[in-house]
């Protein structure tokens, strides 16, 4: 029975289906089988008056077999593809040989697992390419090919190995690589958080994210878990479900802490994981608690974050906020300090804490290292939305405090540089100079205002000339 001619088709089969040759031997295979099954059951048939008939009939139902084969065999090739509204995760690992077969299966099992387990399978889909998709990706050019069929932001690809562990024995497992390709579409539910986070933190991060391919991670069945819950640990965190994220995470660096060996095998991992847990708690602290004004709250969460990532500015930077609308001034301006020297060590991309900066030595009435401060600012990159809650802040401190009159011009210096809105500068400006007009306080400042005021005045009316004589 082990030697049928029919099992050993059904095995050939089985193991080359989809290979371009398979289907150039099925296609006259099929036509015949068709040929021949039509004449055995038509010979002899009433419905047959002539010999003709017989031969049309049979030839055409070998082509439409034959047809029916191409078409099976054709959708049986295509590439899994993502849901719109949710992040794909393409697990692009080879299962050429049984040991390797079991191993992916393992993998594909444990992100099953976890997925339905947590409640994120609504924003994730898993794509699992077959072994002849798999073979095919071998780099970053070829997974970004994947990644646009499948409509993925994740593509996690490996190739088989053996090694020998510590008893000598021959172990089996994966290198594995994994990059992410491009930005998801937003789950409805995320939408909210998204609006708030898009440009000042995941875009500007999405260079970081693409370049974080992690070579030469060995999964086997004793760290899959770790593996799983990392992966779609940062497929939560740039679908904006950081609480997920957080969660998922955290579990990772437990479990890797706990465990030296797998801390050791899994080392981009155990680098690379504080700061999302990092990035999660700020973000947490200032899209959910700040705005439910539960500031203490909040500064906890920025706190978290600095612990786990010292070198967190954003985290640095609402934690000054925080205490500063807790009163604590002092420990604000200690905050921002340390900013400023993290800033000397690794260049800050993100400038947004200079404005910070600025406010408190403006409250401080250092005019001149404050308005230095305000220059360097509108200088570096801060994100349109950063801009306007320093706007809006401003506005909102002023009328709660109008003696502090050297905001006015704070206020009328970022509409001009930042926001391009030159009448409402002006008028800040003017405004700043009547309730300053001869005090000596706020000389430095004074004639800026003036220098602001003749500028815009004088290119207003060189706007208007030449207008007039266009």
């Amino acid at each position: 029975m082990e030697n049928a001619w029919w099992l050993k088709i059904l095995l050939w089969l089985k193991g080359n289906w989809y290979e371009p040759f398979t289907l150039i031997v099925l296609l006259p295979l099929s036509f015949w089988v068709g040929y021949k099954a039509t004449n055995f059951l038509l010979i002899g048939s009433p419905y047959t008056f002539l010999s003709g008939d017989l031969w049309w009939a049979s030839r055409i139902v070998g082509l439409i077999l034959a047809a029916i084969i191409f078409f099976i065999w054709l959708l049986s090739r295509r590439y899994p593809k993502a849901h719109k509204d949710k992040v794909g995760i393409i697990i692009a690992i080879r299962s050429n040989t049984l040991e390797a077969e079991r191993i992916r299966n393992d993998v594909v099992e444990k992100f099953l697992e976890i997925m339905k387990g947590s409640g994120v399978s609504k924003y994730l889909d898993l794509l699992v390419l077959k072994d002849f998709q798999a073979k095919k990706v071998i780099d970053e050019k070829s997974a970004l090919r994947v990644s646009n069929k499948c409509a993925g932001a994740f593509v996690i690809w490996g190739k088989s190995l053996s090694y020998r562990v510590d008893n000598g024995n021959n172990q089996y497992g994966f290198d594995l690589s994994y990059q992410v390709r491009h930005k998801p579409l937003v789950p409805p539910a995320q939408a909210m958080v998204a609006q708030g986070f898009q440009e000042a933190l995941v875009n500007k991060k999405w260079e970081f994210l693409e370049k974080d391919t992690l070579r030469g991670i060995r999964i086997t069945a004793a760290n899959i878990r770790e593996v799983a819950l990392y992966v779609i640990g940062i497929a939560a965190y740039v679908s904006y479900d950081f609480s997920t994220s957080k969660d998922f995470h955290l579990e990772v660096y437990k479990l890797l802490s706990e465990d030296k060996a797998k801390k050791k095998s899994l080392s981009p991992v155990f680098q690379r994981v504080p700061i999302f847990i990092s990035d999660s708690l700020h973000i947490i602290g200032y899209s959910i608690y700040l705005n439910e004004k539960d500031v203490d709250k909040a500064l906890g969460f920025a706190e978290q974050a600095i612990t786990f990532w010292p070198q967190n500015a954003n985290a640095h930077t609402n934690k000054a906020l925080y205490l500063f609308q807790l009163g604590d001034i002092e420990g604000a301006k200690k905050t921002i300090k340390k900013v400023r020297q993290l800033n000397a060590r690794i260049h800050i991309w993100d400038s947004a804490w200079r404005y910070s900066e600025a406010f408190l030595l403006f409250l401080d009435k250092k005019f001149p290292e404050g308005f230095s401060s305000y220059k360097k600012a509108f200088n570096g990159y801060t994100s349109d939305r950063s801009v306007d809650e320093v706007v809006t802040f401003l506005e909102v401190f002023l009328k709660n405090n109008p003696d502090k009159v050297q905001l006015i011009f704070a206020l009328a210096l970022i509409r001009l540089y930042k926001k391009d809105d030159k009448p409402k500068a002006l008028e800040e400006f003017e405004t700043f100079m009547e309730q300053t007009q001869g005090s000596a306080e706020f000389s430095f400042l004074f004639k800026k205002a003036e220098a602001y005021k003749n500028q815009i005045t004088k290119n207003s009316k060189t706007s208007i000339a030449n207008s007039s004589a266009q």
